[in-house]
């Protein structure tokens, strides 16, 4: 049953834009949407709690969102975040400007600095240079960690419909947009079958790693220390992640997955410069109407 579909239109702010060092999100969520930053978080917060109702953990399911979103990033360097770092060493460098005359330096060098910024693009977990001409890439990382969500519901033995109302809602979140039923279908069919369960056992036993160093940090070794709602304080990850901040945590998780698991998505054409999405065997869109956005 063909879903109707938002406006396609592509949000405004949909581009992520960096500073130049990584970002301090403080949860899981703020990752999300510090990786998609058309996400809306009232929709967001609607579609956590249909997966609880699910018996699915939601941290775990954000978790797999964020580390994805930061695998398959695609973004270009804040200026505005640059001409304050600027301002900041010409001010407290030694034998440092007046912050007055430090302002009328980095005015004047704004426009070079702009052009320069947006000249350059970023990728991957490592930050690491790309050229791009033409259209970004910048909607891989919602197809992809649909992919992998849907798997993960597999996994958990979500029945099928409900998984596939719940994939279908998470793209359109992270895409900021409605899907039309023929780029779905196109989109999911072009690699059918692939389903990346390798990738998704991967990164859940990373995300319960995390939970036991979170609960170690703050309980020590000893397994009767800890009180008997232990994990459930501890899914979200913020004891672990209080310092370093998410982006750090989660760059952390995807350098160390081993590459051939992530080239198992190749085969969906997520890696493809002209950001085709992954495939599936269904050919019809879940329907999603009466959820909220």
């Amino acid at each position: 049953m063909a879903t109707k579909a938002r406006s396609s239109k592509r949000p405004q702010g949909a581009r992520v834009h960096r500073g130049t060092t990584p970002s301090h999100w403080t949860t899981l969520q703020e990752g999300v949407r510090g990786c998609f930053p058309a996400v809306n978080p009232q929709a967001l917060g609607t579609w956590l709690d249909a997966l609880a109702k699910a018996k699915v953990e939601p941290e775990l399911v954000l978790f797999v969102v964020l580390v994805c979103g930061v695998q398959f990033q695609v973004y270009r360097t804040d200026p505005e975040t640059v001409m304050e770092e600027l301002r900041t060493w010409l001010v407290h460098s030694p034998g440092g400007m007046r912050p007055q005359l430090a302002d009328v330096v980095v005015k004047a060098l704004a426009p070079g600095i702009k052009q320069a910024v947006d000249a350059q693009w970023k990728a991957g977990p490592e930050s690491e240079a790309v050229e791009i001409t033409g259209r970004p890439p910048d909607t891989r990382a919602a197809w992809a960690a649909a992919a992998l969500i849907e798997e993960l519901l597999a996994q958990r033995k979500v029945p099928v419909k409900d998984r596939e109302r719940m994939t279908f809602g998470l793209l359109e979140l992270l895409l900021g947009r409605g899907v039309e039923s023929r780029e779905y279908d196109r989109r999911w069919r072009e690699a059918a079958g692939s389903r990346p369960s390798q990738l998704v056992a991967r990164l859940s036993e990373e995300y319960e790693k995390l939970i036991e160093r979170s609960a170690r940090r703050q309980y020590g070794t000893e397994a009767k220390a800890r009180p008997k709602d232990w994990r459930k304080r501890h899914r979200a990850l913020t004891h672990l992640f209080v310092v370093e901040g998410f982006e750090a945590g989660a760059r952390s998780v995807a350098v160390s997955t081993p590459t051939g698991l992530w080239e198992l998505l190749h085969g969906t054409g997520i890696s493809a410069v002209d950001d085709t999405g992954p495939g599936r065997s269904s050919g019809s869109v879940p329907s999603t109407k009466g959820q909220s956005r």
